[in-house]
């Protein structure tokens, strides 16, 4: 180091090198320099660090085996299926597949109205029961019958103009009354 003067030495760790910073910079030149190296080292110790956080903890070569017989609690709850013995019991017309649910038979001990013989009573029932399978029975036919939308839409004249929004019902469809409550037919009145 003879004639070139004193200076400081440094190590820089992204590069693995070592320097000499001369002595022939002035103060505020070193204090730069300084500044930079440290941020650099700094920059450096951070990166390193940030990316040994995201590195697994064994090598991706070893395959770690478990000796564990059964699923955890939450997977053996989150894959039970509970609908699986009766998975069409909410489908539309399920009640006519299920096992016949029978009004109870009548006994010696069994409530009769006053009034009625126990055969008249049962005769009752088994009719009650039948007119309540056979309103069953229509619903389960219109079961996914539905309206085209598009037929709907061109029949009242939506796709024409906007005639439809002068019509009294404003295009849509009105549901029939058992009276009429339109005021044009004047009921005779018997005097």
């Amino acid at each position: 180091m003879t004639g070139q003067g004193h200076g400081i030495f440094f190590f820089n760790i992204s590069t693995r090198t070592q320097f000499l910073l001369p002595s022939s910079l002035t103060q505020p030149h070193r204090t730069i320099h300084l500044a930079i190296m440290k941020c650099t080292a700094l920059l450096v110790v951070a990166s390193v660090t940030s990316a040994l956080a995201f590195v697994p903890s064994t090598p991706a070569s070893i395959t770690t085996t478990t000796t564990q017989l059964h699923e955890s609690l939450f997977k053996k709850i989150s894959n039970m299926d509970l609908w699986a013995p009766v998975a069409d019991s909410n489908d539309y017309g399920a009640r006519s597949k299920k096992k016949k649910i029978a009004t109870g038979k009548l006994t010696d001990k069994s409530y009769v109205p006053a009034g009625l013989t126990k055969a008249q009573y049962e005769k009752i029932r088994t009719e009650a029961d039948k007119k309540k399978d056979a309103n069953y029975q229509r619903n389960v036919k219109k079961a996914g019958i539905f309206i085209d939308y598009t037929d709907f839409y061109l029949k009242r004249g939506s796709d024409e103009g906007g005639s439809w929004l002068k019509l009294p019902n404003l295009g849509h469809r009105m549901a029939k009354t058992k009276y009429d409550w339109s005021g044009t037919k004047v009921m005779k009145i018997i005097l």
